[in-house]
């Protein structure tokens, strides 16, 4: 029994019922110690869960910052191919400029006519020689780029750099056409407006979206609807356009353009083909 207890209880009751009375005090105290406990268990709880959700806040951030890292990768390498194309480009035009800027005398005694085929001819070999679409015993390639060989063995930077100089070629194609695409439009940096439902930008093939099948399938049938609609705008615009195979419905000549199919290699060699010959006969054709 607690000294206090004793003392206050001494005069009023015998010590064993002071006793008793002592004892029910030091319940009553260890009560309010649990009851202290239990608050501290409630508030460590709380803290826990805070530290959760930081936890949480930190790997999202860290995801977002591994993306950001990966798109300006990729824009970098983007850049650095345009700008190579472009010097490439630069040293072929000048070399037209060149040629063309010979003495009046020359000029007086050719064909005039004959002069126009060869530049055409000419102007076709440039940008042939700027974005090179050639076939192989091991498949077709685009750039030196083996498409489907990159993509099967990951090399998805490869994949995205090629897709995305197609892309930057349909939108040449449809600016020398003078036209607007009606189903998929084409979208950059410095052209962002758009009056379709779908629409195609060189981030639909950065290499995140590639690694991801259905988001790689996705952005094929963008790009093949771009394809579909110049091939079909040409073939009304000029009647002597006969395409090589039919790209309809995420197809080329009959076969599915997605990676996920066993023939996949043998349609992206038609698709390529024929955005080729789509891509050969407006560069003839449109002055």
């Amino acid at each position: 029994m607690c000294e206090s207890c004793y003392h206050n209880k001494s005069n009023e009751m015998d010590r064993e019922e002071a006793n008793y009375t002592c004892s029910y005090c030091e319940i009553l105290k260890m009560f309010d110690d649990l009851q202290e406990l239990k608050g501290l268990e409630e508030d460590i709880k709380q803290e826990e869960l805070k530290v959760q959700e930081l936890e949480k806040s930190i790997s999202s951030l860290e995801k977002e910052q591994t993306q950001l890292k990966e798109d300006k990768e990729f824009i970098v390498s983007l850049q650095d191919s345009f700008k190579e194309k472009y010097k490439e480009h630069a040293q072929l035009l000048a070399e037209i400029i060149r040629i063309s800027n010979n003495s009046s005398d020359r000029f007086s005694r050719i064909d005039i006519q004959k002069e126009k085929e060869e530049s055409k001819q000419y102007e076709e070999n440039v940008w042939n020689k700027i974005h090179r679409i050639e076939w192989t015993e091991n498949g077709i390639l685009f750039n030196s780029i083996n498409v489907v060989s990159d993509y099967q063995h990951k090399k998805y930077k490869n994949v995205s750099i090629c897709f995305s100089l197609i892309i930057k070629e349909c939108l040449l194609i449809r600016q020398m056409l003078r036209t607007q695409l009606t189903k998929c439009s084409i979208i950059t940096a410095y052209s962002q407006f758009s009056m379709t439902r779908l629409n195609l930008s060189y981030l639909d093939f950065n290499q995140k979206s590639i690694k991801r099948t259905k988001s790689f399938t996705y952005s094929l049938q963008k790009l093949s609807l771009v394809v579909e609609e110049l091939i079909t705008i040409v073939s009304i615009q000029f009647n002597k356009y006969k395409p090589l195979y039919k790209i309809s419905n995420f197809t080329a000549n009959g076969l599915s353009l997605s990676p996920s199919t066993s023939h996949w290699n043998d349609a992206i060699k038609y698709f390529l083909s024929e955005f080729k010959h789509l891509r050969e006969f407006v560069l003839k054709i449109v002055n």
